[in-house]
């Protein structure tokens, strides 16, 4: 072994080519025999050494080919990972799409039933709690027939919704009665006699005699001290509210009712379609009379029709308000969530292939530029160098990339210089 090479096995640089020099010796000892002089053929059995250990067995086409596919894979386990995602949560978004429908829907028509029963509570609240007041007025002044008579005037001014109303004695003779029709006497009526004994007395809805508009009597103990002194009666005219549920719109073909605590129809928005006005079969009809909120989905209507129910109390009059709308109108809805899913997931799909080439882009970039610049290298070319791309392993291997060039175009240099002297 001459006292060049000698040198160089002892020098730092041995630990880098000490991989490549064992396939360099065999190749020499075959070609040359054991020389200890470097020439011209040791630098190409060395350069070709030096190939075989960076592109292995492969050829210079097949090692490119093997890179640029690093980018595909990298691509296409993303696009895997991404197709699985969506595909699971599509299809999961898409098998409850009538449960989002359906629920969206009742919340509409929830807060649609709450204003209803809202208005509803109120004016009857402040009724009954008119005619109380009134009441105690006309305990006050029970035998002034004029205060009497503007008493009851005003209230029916504040509130049009009473029809009629009447002041009796407590033997049942009528002392006043507003519709101008002649005195009568009430004392076989069941609720003058239990008001008599100062009960106050709220009978259900029942159609009016003549014109069958839905009206409930409110009948009320007048009282001077402790004493039953006479009987206060006003009749409640429901006609206003069912004229504004009939003129109710609603989306699709959906009704509006007003049930009463019997289970009766005070009101519909298609009552005159109505064979019974008995609905306390119907499900939400219990449900909503015991006061409680809710919806029900799918029993079927008053018409035969399957239906989503969502319904409301009212708690002062001891009603409920309901919104029945045909299962067959939801169908429009949950198709147009369907579509609004597919299209996010189209959509979501072709950001990820562009986020997914771009990133593998980045990734497997580098690495090409390290494989074509080893080819380079490997084919003799030592003025290869690598700009460093961050510092992950990547940027440390073009680091390492870049240091191995450096100690191939010193070495290089040397051994031409030695080639050079011994020629």
């Amino acid at each position: 072994m001459s006292y060049r090479l000698r040198e160089f096995q002892q020098s730092r640089k041995y630990v880098f080519w000490k991989p490549i020099l064992p396939q360099y010796s065999k190749r020499r000892i075959a070609s040359q025999g054991p020389s200890g002089i470097f020439s011209s053929d040791d630098y190409t059995l060395l350069m070709m050494a030096m190939r075989r250990l960076l592109l292995g067995n492969k050829s210079k086409s097949g090692s490119r080919f093997r890179f640029k596919r690093i980018s595909q894979r990298i691509l296409s386990g993303f696009m895997l990972s991404v197709l699985l995602c969506l595909g699971l949560s599509g299809w999961f978004v898409l098998s409850i799409a009538r449960n989002i429908a359906t629920r969206k829907i009742a919340e509409a028509d929830m807060q649609t039933v709450r204003r209803i029963a809202g208005i509803a509570d109120t004016r009857m609240s402040l009724l009954e709690s008119a005619l109380r007041l009134q009441a105690v007025f006309l305990g006050e002044g029970f035998g002034d027939m004029a205060a009497i008579k503007r008493g009851i005037a005003a209230l029916r001014e504040g509130f049009p919704e009473i029809a009629s109303a009447f002041v009796a004695a407590p033997s049942g003779l009528q002392l006043y009665r507003s519709d101008r029709l002649s005195l009568e006497n009430v004392g076989g009526i069941l609720a003058f006699q239990m008001a008599r004994k100062g009960e106050t007395i709220v009978s259900d809805v029942y159609p009016e005699p003549f014109s069958a508009r839905p009206v409930r009597t409110i009948t009320i103990p007048i009282h001077q001290g402790e004493f039953v002194t006479g009987v206060f009666s006003v009749d409640i005219d429901f006609g206003g509210l069912v004229e504004e549920i009939q003129n109710s719109r609603l989306d699709g073909k959906a009704n509006l009712l007003v049930v009463s605590s019997s289970g009766r129809a005070v009101a519909h928005t298609a009552l005159d379609q109505l064979k019974s006005l008995d609905l306390l079969k119907l499900p939400p009809v219990e449900i909503v009379l015991e006061g409680t909120e809710g919806s029900s989905d799918g029993y079927v209507d008053e018409f035969g029709v399957r239906v989503l129910g969502t319904y409301t109390p009212i708690p002062s009059l001891g009603w409920g308000v309901i919104i029945e709308r045909p299962l067959k109108g939801i169908a429009a809805e949950v198709s147009r969530i369907q579509s609004v899913v597919l299209g996010s997931i189209l959509f979501a799909l072709a950001f990820s292939v562009l986020a997914g080439w771009i990133v593998s882009r980045r990734i497997a970039g580098p690495i090409v530029r390290l494989a074509a610049a080893s080819e380079r290298v490997a084919e003799g070319d030592f003025s290869q160098s690598i700009e460093k791309d961050g510092s992950d392993e990547i940027g440390a291997l073009t680091e390492s990339f870049n240091r191995m060039v450096e100690y191939l175009r010193t070495f290089s240099d040397d051994l031409q210089k030695a080639n050079a002297t011994l020629e």
